[in-house]
């Protein structure tokens, strides 16, 4: 088991973690100014004892011991940036959003160039917030993930010209970057470019076998241009061994359920559909359409339930309002 892999190192770390030991090894010269920034958790100088032990009692699930680490370090050095850095980042891990932002903003008015802090602190943020933390981050240090995640926030908010500048840059420093050509394929789809695209995704594919983006794309391309059948078949073989990140499958999961549905296979729509909002239960378009199909079949209460979620998260959805009025008048009818 995990557990019994970490538990020596676990207490052994214990043994030797004393943040005020760690606070005197970086006085020492363990870093070498505030210019360098990430020496902490990057490999760099002392102070990683405690960081270490964080982190395996964080992969064991002991998030309230791992928090009393990061707890302790930032009491000792409450103008260490670095760690500020790595609690903000466990902080956003667990979940705890807006703690973390407040620790980034900690971060980074200590150190207003901290390259981690602010790709980090950039993904907190809304789309439209966070471009010009990203452009900020990499004005700073150019990084492929974080001019990949620009690109990709550009893609969702319209900027496709933008991301074309950027990925023609990105591909040409690091050609082999998956990401990024996946991301250059989706430019490409949007720009009809159609054949460039499946290119793209072919290549990345070849490399990769079994890349999930890239075989979701490659479905929406199929999709697009009519190819129905292997639009199915790609989003087949993306959905199958997809599990994690949740978003990311759960919103695959779903194209998965369209094409399906498209095909008159309702049942192992509604299952991918229910596979779908159980892994992002926020899935509006899972739950409309799971809802429509319910709907159709009869079952008002479970399709009211269904339409009543994505009402919460797309109140002006016109095809939702409508199929809501049906509904109703359907229960009505039926005598509730």
């Amino acid at each position: 088991k995990t557990g019994a892999l970490f538990q020596p190192a676990i207490a052994l770390l214990k043994h030797n973690f004393d943040p005020e030991k760690e606070r005197e090894e970086e006085a020492g010269g363990g870093r070498g100014g505030e210019e360098e920034g990430e020496g902490r958790g990057r490999g760099g100088g002392g102070g990683d004892t405690g960081r270490l032990l964080a982190d395996l009692l964080h992969q064991e699930g002991r998030i309230r011991e791992a928090e009393d680490v990061y707890l302790s370090l930032v009491a000792v050095h409450p103008q260490d940036p670095d760690i500020l850095a790595d609690y903000a980042s466990f902080l956003h891990t667990i979940g705890r959003v807006e703690a973390a932002r407040r620790h980034y903003e900690w971060c980074l008015s200590l150190s207003p160039t901290h390259p981690r802090a602010l790709t980090n602190y950039a993904s907190t943020h809304t789309h439209t917030a966070a471009i010009p933390l990203y452009l900020r981050a990499l004005n700073v240090r150019w990084e492929t993930e974080t001019a990949a995640s620009l690109a990709r926030l550009y893609l969702l908010t319209g900027k496709v010209d933008e991301a074309a500048t950027l990925l023609t840059t990105l591909t040409e420093r690091h050609p082999h970057h998956l990401t990024a050509r996946v991301h250059m394929a989706q430019v490409r789809l949007q720009q009809k470019q159609y054949w460039a695209s499946e290119e793209l995704l072919k290549g990345v594919l070849t490399a990769s076998p079994g890349h999930q983006e890239a075989l979701y794309h490659l479905s929406l391309l199929y999709a697009t241009t009519n190819r129905t059948g292997e639009a199915l078949a790609a989003a087949t073989e993306a959905a199958r061994a997809c599990r994690e990140p949740g978003d990311t499958c759960a919103t695959l999961h779903a194209h998965h359920a369209d094409l399906l549905h498209t095909h008159s296979f309702t049942h192992q729509a509604v299952t991918s559909y229910q596979l779908a909002v159980r892994m992002e239960p926020h899935l509006s378009r899972a739950h409309l359409n799971l809802g429509a199909i319910y709907h159709t079949q009869g079952h008002y209460e479970l399709a009211w339930e269904h339409y009543r979620t994505a009402l919460d998260q797309d109140p002006t959805n016109p095809l939702l309002l409508d199929n809501i009025q049906k509904l109703r008048r359907a229960m009505n009818a039926r005598g509730r």
